[in-house]
């Protein structure tokens, strides 16, 4: 396990690679497309963001509040153009 005291946050594998977001794609890699991604959130408009996504488990979840600067530690299998707001895709980083 990993840990970032700076950020206080504790995960088993680090990044190995890191694609700009595309809004509504699906944005799993790698062999049979089994890699998720999680994200990390650049430049925002306004004070903050909302984030909808779809996990691997096919959940939609929405991050109210969303800061730039937030990292976001959860599988990723898409991001919503619809009811995500105050940030652009290119400023959406996808970690593998």
């Amino acid at each position: 396990m990993f840990t970032d005291l700076q950020n206080n946050i504790s995960t088993r594998q680090l990044a190995q690679g890191a694609a700009e977001c595309t809004f509504d794609a699906d944005l799993r890699r790698g062999p049979d497309s089994q890699a998720f991604c999680s994200l990390w959130i650049g430049e925002i408009t306004g004070d903050s963001a909302t984030i909808q996504l779809i996990t691997p488990t096919g959940d939609q979840v929405v991050f109210g509040g969303v800061t730039a600067g937030t990292y976001l530690p959860v599988q990723v299998q898409q991001v919503l153009s619809a009811g995500t707001t105050g940030v652009t895709a290119a400023d959406i980083i996808c970690l593998y």
